[in-house]
């Protein structure tokens, strides 16, 4: 063969193992880095999230403030308000700070999205998405901010007593009612119940509406036929020890939280002592079904700076106070 043929096929040669080895390099290099340890992508590949996780509370606190400047004004038309059975529990005097600026501190908001990415980040946790309960969502601000961190295969779940806050509606589509019933048991605020499934518009999760009385067994009891048990339960309705206690035999009796995986319950507003003997009740009747940790936190609530602080009760199979503790104690 010529000169010229025999060095053109060497520096062929040459340029296809120098290719071939920097194609390897980069297979390998790619694959350490999504098979290290606590390396985001693992959990947004599964599309439990909305977000890379792990993520610092720091991190999750920046992501709900960006999603709260898209939010839709959350009580324009004071028809919707007037006409509520309690009027979302928005005391008149606090209607003109919903849509405020939370502030740069932390709230409450900001610790449950940040325990919702705790779930699947510490082993044992759910194999498949996410199911996340708010018993009491008044407008909706709260529940919001959970459905923009959760992804497309986790469910967000609204139990409340008043019709759903037609402002916060705009958020969702792809509206179905799925299910429907009447309670005749006397004493309740309203008799009938119905669950409309919904998407998130962005995240894509999906969000379960549950208009019900929260003592209607009857609700409790389509809660459990249609939803199943859950992963995280948040409880912000009726403020009182009989009502806490109600909550739990429902949640209880019904076995609605899965206790198979990590799971956590959390409590707002228990300034009061009457409603931390409450929670702590129930703790401890927690505990005698499986290993249970506990933790008060003071933050803001969902109105932030405009208000102030509160205390949250956390139970979980989570290392609480190892999770918490550089926080602040209430």
């Amino acid at each position: 063969s010529p000169l010229w043929y025999t060095r053109m096929k060497s520096i062929a040669q040459n340029k296809f193992y120098v290719c071939l080895f920097f194609s390897f390099l980069a297979v390998f290099t790619f694959y350490y880095i999504i098979k290290k340890d606590n390396n985001p992508i693992f959990e947004f590949k599964d599309l439990t999230y909305n977000i890379l996780v792990p993520s610092t509370i720091t991190q999750i606190k920046s992501i709900n403030r960006d999603h709260l400047k898209k939010a839709p004004k959350w009580m324009d038309d004071l028809n919707v308000y007037e006409k509520s059975y309690f009027q979302y529990g928005l005391p008149r005097y606090v209607l003109n700070k919903i849509d405020l600026y939370v502030g740069d501190e932390l709230i409450i908001p900001d610790i449950l999205a940040y325990l919702l990415t705790k779930l699947k980040e510490v082993s044992g946790g759910p194999t498949g998405g996410i199911k996340y309960l708010e018993i009491g969502v008044s407008v909706g601000k709260c529940l919001y901010q959970m459905q923009n961190i959760l992804g497309q295969s986790s469910s967000v779940i609204a139990f409340e007593l008043e019709k759903i806050n037609p402002a916060y509606e705009t958020t969702l589509t792809d509206k179905t009612v799925i299910d429907t019933w009447q309670d005749p048991k006397d004493g309740l605020v309203r008799n009938d119940g119905r669950i409309s499934k919904y998407r998130v518009i962005g995240s894509n999760a999906n969000v379960y509406y549950l208009e019900s009385d929260e003592f209607s067994s009857i609700g409790w009891d389509h809660l459990k036929k249609t939803i199943g048990p859950v992963n995280f339960i948040y409880s912000d309705a009726l403020h009182s020890e009989s009502a806490l206690q109600y909550e739990w035999q429902q949640i209880k009796s019904r076995s609605m939280i899965d206790f198979s995986s990590n799971w956590v319950m959390a409590w707002d507003d228990l300034q009061s002592d009457e409603l931390r003997r409450a929670a702590e009740a129930i703790v401890e009747d927690c505990s005698r079904i499986t290993k249970t940790y506990s933790v008060y936190l003071s933050a803001g609530g969902w109105l932030g700076e405009n208000e102030y602080n509160h205390v949250i009760g956390i139970m979980s199979n989570l290392p609480l106070s190892q999770i918490f503790k550089d926080f602040q104690r209430g």
